[in-house]
C-alpha cells in the first residue's frame, strides 16, 4: 500500500513568506492596523529613548513590539521568554515581524513601559469598531450593585448578559485568571491589551478578516483624549477606560 511521503529536507526550495500566509490570516489585519497608527500620538514610550539604549546596536522599531503583543495575547501567549521562542519558530511571526527576533528583555520592557499607551490602544480600537458599525455607543454602568439590583433588576440583568459574559470567556476559555504585571497602572495596561484582543476576536467572527481589512482601509485614526464622557441616567460622568466595558457586538 502506498504512503504519503514528505519532501527531501536537503532539497532547495524557492518560496516567500507572503505565499505561506493566507489572505484571511489575522496577522494581516494586525500588521495593517498597527501600521496605520502614529505611536507618538498613541503615547508609546520608545525603548530607544532609554539611557541604556543610546549606545550599542540599533533598537527595534516599536511597532514590532505592538504587533507582537497583539498577536501574542490573541493566541494566549503572555510570557516574554515564550514570545522570544515563538518569534524564532512561528512562521506567522516570521511574516509579522519581518524576520526580526527581539530578545525577551526588550519584549518585557516594552509592556512595562507602555501601560498608558496600551490603554489608549484599547480606546482607539473601540473607536475603530464604532466607525465600523460594530459598537452602538451606548454605555451600561452599574454602581453599588445591591442597591441598583433592587432598583433596576432589568438593567442588572442586561449587565450580566454583556459584561459578565466577557469576563467569563476570558477567565474560563482563555485561562487568564491573573495578570503578569504588578501595580495598578501596569495591570490596567495589560487588561487593556486583553480587552483589545477580545474585541478583535469578536469583530473577526462577525466580519471576517477580509471585512475588517475593508473597514480599515477607509478608516482614519482619531486619537482619543484622556477619557470618555458619557450620559448615565440624567448626569454626565467621566470614566477611566476600565470603569465599564462598552460593547454592542452580536454573538
Amino acid at each position: 500500500m502506498s504512503k504519503i511521503i514528505g519532501f527531501d529536507r536537503h532539497q532547495l526550495h524557492f518560496s516567500s513568506l507572503e505565499d505561506v500566509i493566507s489572505h484571511d490570516n489575522e496577522v494581516r489585519f494586525i500588521d495593517a492596523f498597527v501600521e496605520k497608527l502614529d505611536l507618538k500620538l498613541l503615547g508609546v514610550n520608545s525603548l530607544s529613548q532609554s539611557e541604556k539604549k543610546k549606545t550599542g546596536r540599533p533598537a527595534f522599531c516599536d511597532k514590532i513590539f505592538l504587533k507582537l503583543y497583539l498577536y501574542a495575547y490573541l493566541n494566549g501567549i503572555r510570557s516574554s521568554r515564550k514570545l522570544e521562542r515563538e518569534a524564532t519558530l512561528n512562521i506567522e511571526l516570521h511574516w509579522l515581524l519581518e524576520g526580526l527576533r527581539p530578545n525577551y528583555h526588550s519584549i518585557a520592557d516594552f509592556r512595562k513601559l507602555n501601560s498608558v499607551a496600551l490603554q489608549n490602544l484599547f480606546k482607539l480600537f473601540v473607536l475603530f469598531l464604532k466607525d465600523a458599525g460594530l459598537v452602538g455607543g451606548k454605555v451600561i454602568a452599574v454602581e453599588r450593585n445591591k442597591a441598583n439590583y433592587e432598583a433596576h433588576p432589568k438593567l442588572y440583568r442586561k449587565r450580566q448578559e454583556i459584561n459578565e459574559h466577557i469576563f467569563g470567556t476570558i477567565k474560563r476559555q482563555w485561562n487568564l485568571y491573573y495578570t503578569n504585571l504588578r501595580g495598578l497602572e501596569k495591570v490596567n495596561g495589560e487588561l487593556a491589551l486583553i480587552m483589545t484582543v477580545y474585541n478583535l476576536k469578536r469583530a473577526k467572527n462577525i466580519l471576517g478578516i477580509d471585512g475588517l481589512m475593508e473597514k480599515l482601509s477607509n478608516w482614519t485614526p482619531k486619537y482619543p483624549t484622556a477619557g470618555f464622557f458619557v450620559i448615565n441616567r440624567a448626569k454626565k460622568l467621566h470614566f477611566k477606560p476600565f470603569c465599564f466595558l462598552q460593547i454592542n457586538l452580536a454573538a
